[in-house]
């Protein structure tokens, strides 16, 4: 893949292998994105995932996968949305290599959207797994992660240590928009790195 790495990655090298966004986490996206995530209105999954498929590298990037999945919602978020965002993405974007439902929540963790940096980067510790039932179709295989956003890097961290751990090759992300990278979002200090 070609393209910019940032600061914090060239610093502290992430645990995926690759990563696209589509575009900044800015106004206009911003605002599709919460309609989406949390006004409960799905339809905006398809004009989101054409953001992705329009962008520079992505064929690459879904070439490559062996196998999709989405960012996981706790059962009480599922509740309250009524949909998984990040599946309904990846849905649009990769119906023919996705495995449904493969990354599960553990346990119930705050919103990574109200916490500070740091929170945000230990939050997901240990939350995920991958499902039993779905482990051997990501062994050895290169898995590419779809999820709505990346701010700290932590939701996206917290899933490839889990694809990792379920014995995945390796992992690729795939994002609509990335907040503005900050070199203090990487505390080596923090325990998502120890």
């Amino acid at each position: 893949m070609t393209g910019s790495v940032c600061f914090a990655c060239q610093r502290i090298p992430p645990l995926w292998q690759n990563a696209l966004a589509a575009v900044p986490y800015a106004y206009p996206w911003n605002r599709c994105l919460a309609q989406l995530k949390f006004h409960q209105q799905p339809g905006w999954a398809e004009p989101l995932a054409q953001l992705v498929r329009s962008t520079e590298g992505w064929q690459a990037l879904v070439r490559r996968a062996q196998v999709v999945v989405a960012a996981p919602s706790s059962p009480s978020r599922l509740r309250e949305r009524g949909f998984n965002h990040a599946l309904l993405l990846a849905r649009c974007l990769a119906p023919g290599q996705l495995l449904n439902h493969s990354l599960r929540k553990i346990r119930e963790t705050p919103l990574q959207h109200g916490l500070r940096l740091d929170q945000r980067l230990s939050n997901l510790k240990g939350a995920l797994v991958v499902s039993p039932t779905q482990a051997v179709l990501v062994q050895g295989r290169r898995v590419l992660l779809i999820d709505d956003v990346m701010t700290s890097g932590g939701t996206a961290a917290a899933c490839t240590a889990a694809l990792l751990a379920a014995g995945a090759a390796a992992v690729d992300v795939a994002v609509v928009a990335r907040s503005e990278p900050s070199d203090e979002r990487f505390d080596t200090s923090s325990p998502l790195f120890n």
